[in-house]
């Protein structure tokens, strides 16, 4: 499983805080963020085009940025991050520093394919998801960007675990034993593995 290349971009440190100062960075094409280093706090200010435009809240997980800060590069993830719910801009992103060789916890996406290719669901079933994310203790370097559960061939009574994904030897899962989806009837209707396809 492919790791992450870190994404680069510049950004620079801000002394406001507060709406009126969100508002006033925003105008200009930023975004305002915070970075923590389990110290300190560094208020900066990132490009908006880049974070919502170019690249996509929904991505901004699980993915390493390279910030160029009055020359000096800092690695770093995102941690946390709010959007506007009605255009789905980023307006605001926590970022925590990271060091090599130290594990932190990241939250990575599920991604579900070939739901239409499911036996289960010509059979009538319907998939469950329970959730679209996990969360895993992993260095930087090997964070994986996403996981792929391909619902091809699954049938009625198959159950997505989290420990049936390609986890990366030096990663520990946070939640063992974790139900990530799995299949129920219409209407209340039983499961039954031998029913036929329509």
């Amino acid at each position: 499983m492919n790791t992450q290349v870190a994404q680069v971009t510049q950004a620079s440190k801000r002394e406001g805080v507060g709406k009126n100062h969100a508002a006033k960075i925003k105008v200009g094409g930023l975004i305002p963020a915070a970075i923590y280093d389990g110290q300190k706090t560094i208020n900066i200010s990132v490009d908006e085009k880049f974070f919502t435009t170019a690249f996509g809240h929904n991505k901004l997980l699980s993915h390493i940025f390279d910030l160029e800060i009055d020359g000096k590069v800092t690695k770093v993830a995102v941690k946390d991050y709010q959007i506007n719910h009605i255009t789905q801009s980023v307006i605001h992103i926590d970022f925590i520093k990271l060091e090599k060789n130290k594990s932190i916890k990241f939250k990575i996406p599920l991604y579900f394919i070939n739901k239409s290719k499911s036996i289960a669901v010509k059979k009538g079933a319907v998939l469950n998801i329970i959730t679209y994310y996990i969360f895993l203790n992993c260095v930087y370097d090997e964070i994986p960007p996403h996981f792929i559960i391909d619902l091809e061939n699954s049938d009625v009574l198959d159950k997505y675990f989290v420990e049936g994904l390609e986890i990366p030897k030096s990663a520990k899962i946070i939640q063992a034993g974790q139900l990530l989806a799995n299949f129920k009837g219409k209407r209340g209707q039983a499961l039954k593995a031998d029913s036929s396809t329509e």
